[in-house]
């Protein structure tokens, strides 16, 4: 009897342990295992979102007709010859009344 109680009582402590501690890890090691999976998604996105702006980086540098054409639409810049006339939006008509 006394060899069958300590039998009892490790298989019990065994199974306690198994489902307390061993459980929870291999639970936390899932959640850090998709946690890495995201992670590593958001990278590879941000890589990709850098490299497209890197070569938005270059055609500004280089080529100067784009740089010519965002001055005249964001900045409403002219060359010296030119007239220059802003039509308003309808939003813009619209929000001065």
């Amino acid at each position: 009897m006394n060899l069958f109680s300590t039998v009892l009582i490790l298989t019990s402590l065994l199974v306690f342990y198994q489902t307390h501690f061993v459980g929870n890890e291999t639970e936390k090691l899932m959640q850090l295992k998709s946690s890495v999976q995201k992670t590593s998604f958001d990278i590879e996105k941000l890589e990709d979102a850098n490299q497209r702006l890197k070569l938005k980086i270059g055609d500004l540098r280089n080529d100067y007709e784009i740089i010519e054409g965002l001055a005249r639409l964001k900045l409403g810049m002219k060359k010296n010859d030119e007239i220059f006339i802003r039509i308003p939006t309808a939003e813009q008509v619209f929000r001065e009344e």
